[in-house]
């Protein structure tokens, strides 16, 4: 090719370039040429920004997605639902350009409303249409990473309490290769998925296995202990705590963490917390347990703490309850069996529930019958209409009423005394407790005012003369019963205005009878 031939080449391509580049910066301009809808505008700027502070707020970042990977991709997923068509629109009104959206919007005085203006808003929205491929990337390496610490453990196996963190590693990866797929759905990604499926079904036998293992057996008391104290005291003290204090029981593991079953001691002795600034003398110790917490999605497992309870901070603090706050230590954590656990032993018998044992079911069907019985009295008039089948055992009760209201009253008082003395869970059972006292006292109340009165006209004419301890003892016990029946009285038209609404109470009642009856020792239930 001749010199001329060449130059003459060269030039007509580059006019071509440019040709092209003015074409295309024509077509793109044109709708400037042509002006905006200026209504349509201020909506779409509107719109915009909105999308904008969506995007900004929680979905931009790699952080995002590794705080709630499941929650995150929800979102996105949500938020490019409403997304998508609003940007094809957008660039079809005012261009692809940032240059030329700027343009666009030239004679379209910015919102009062909005902040950021036209050509900052289309900078950041521009990466939302490229941000899909950014998560699935996110997504394929928190799985590949979790595949890697799987397969490491699975080359050193983990110490016992470890293991279920091991299994955690294989059920990650799982779950973030569906995620990549839910992402992705058109995408090869089966091979991935069918790795981390066999990841977890052997980890998952690895962790049954290992949940009979000696050392996932309840640990017990610390045999080295040498502190102050006697250590069954000590766990018997720290398992009322957490029955009155179930905020501080450290609710962490996945949202799964029940009543407590079991505390022993794991320290060897009292440890200083705090110390005075210039005496450095103690203000506060600590002592650390073991503590065992049902499972409630799972009724065969236990999660086990280590727990660090805490006295009060004072000068001259005593190595000694009551304590006054507790915290796990949630790197200290492991799933055992339930069974494994011995609740009997390891506190003193504090761990079972009130409504356990022959004497537990006794009171708990005491309780639930009681409920159903004075239930169905409360709500004879709406009962007898309802079911007329029941109107010869509504009938007797009715005649019944006071008997029954005072049977509840006491069946009420009883069971909240043996739960708060005996095992010292004050909240358990209470609903069914609080209904039947507050039920008796509504049925038994003509009773108990004329039986309270009654008593007290006898001692006021017995009481004469009597200087003994024994006599002095029942005076005590009499006047006690007197002030009862002027607390009665003075309450009396409060407690006759529960009357109007004794069907409610009723049905509440039986309703309480029967969950009791079904799942007593829960807590409040």
């Amino acid at each position: 090719m001749s010199k001329v031939s060449s130059s003459r080449f060269w030039i007509t391509s580059v006019l071509s370039v440019l040709f092209l580049f003015c074409l295309s910066t024509m077509i793109d301009v044109s709708v400037v040429w042509a002006g905006v809808d200026q209504g349509q505008a201020l909506d779409d700027w509107r719109e915009a920004a909105r999308f904008r502070k969506e995007y900004d707020d929680g979905l931009r970042w790699e952080s995002d997605f590794s705080k709630d990977p499941e929650g995150y991709v929800e979102k996105w997923l949500s938020f490019k639902k409403q997304f998508d068509p609003f940007w094809s629109a957008f660039m079809k009104r005012y261009g692809q350009d940032r240059r030329v959206v700027m343009a666009a919007f030239e004679s379209v005085e910015q919102p009062l409303d909005v902040e950021t203006d036209i050509g900052t808003l289309f900078s950041i929205l521009e990466e939302v249409p490229g941000k899909g491929q950014n998560i699935v990337d996110w997504a394929v390496r928190l799985g590949e990473d979790s595949y890697r610490e799987w397969q490491r453990g699975k080359d050193n196996p983990p110490h016992a309490h470890k293991v279920e963190l091991w299994l955690d590693k294989a059920e990650k990866a799982l779950f973030a290769f569906d995620l990549v797929r839910k992402l992705d759905p058109d995408g090869e990604h089966e091979s991935r998925i069918t790795l981390a499926r066999e990841a977890v079904k052997e980890a998952r036998a690895a962790f049954e296995k290992n949940l009979n293992s000696e050392e996932m057996r309840w640990p017990g008391n610390n045999p080295a202990w040498s502190g102050e104290g006697d250590p069954d005291a000590l766990c018997a003290a720290a398992m009322a705590f957490l029955r009155a204090h179930p905020d501080q029981r450290g609710d962490a593991y996945r949202g799964d963490t029940g009543e407590p079953l079991a505390v022993s001691l794991a320290g060897q002795d009292w440890e200083v917390y705090k110390k005075a600034p210039l005496t450095e003398q103690p203000t506060q110790f600590s002592l650390d347990f073991h503590v065992a917490f049902a499972s409630l999605k799972d009724s065969r497992m236990a999660y086990t703490y280590r727990f660090s309870f805490y006295t009060k901070e004072e000068a001259g603090v005593k190595k000694a309850p009551p304590f006054f706050y507790a915290n796990p230590h949630l790197y200290a954590h492991y799933t055992m069996l339930r069974e494994n656990i011995p609740q009997d032993k390891s506190t003193g018998g504090l761990s079972r529930r009130p409504t356990r044992g022959f004497f537990g079911l006794v009171f708990r069907l005491l309780l639930s019958l009681g409920l159903i019985g004075g239930g169905l009295l409360a709500a004879a008039s709406f009962l007898r209409d309802k079911v007329p089948a029941l109107s010869s055992v509504l009938n007797t009760l009715v005649r019944s009423r006071s008997g029954v209201g005072i049977g509840l009253l006491i069946i009420g008082l009883l069971c909240f005394l043996r739960a708060l003395v005996l095992f010292f869970a004050p909240l358990t059972d209470l609903l069914p407790q609080a209904m039947a006292m507050i039920l008796g006292v509504m049925l038994g109340l003509d009773i108990l005012i004329k039986k309270s009165t009654s008593d007290t006209e006898s001692v006021d004419e017995q009481a004469q003369g009597k200087e003994n301890p024994v006599d002095q003892a029942m005076d005590r016990a009499r006047d006690a019963a007197r002030k009862a029946q002027d607390l009665l009285v003075e309450h009396q038209a409060r407690i006759r205005k529960l009357e109007q609404r004794q069907v409610p109470l009723g049905l509440a009642a039986i309703a309480l009878g029967l969950i009791h009856l079904l799942a007593g020792g829960l807590w409040l239930f």
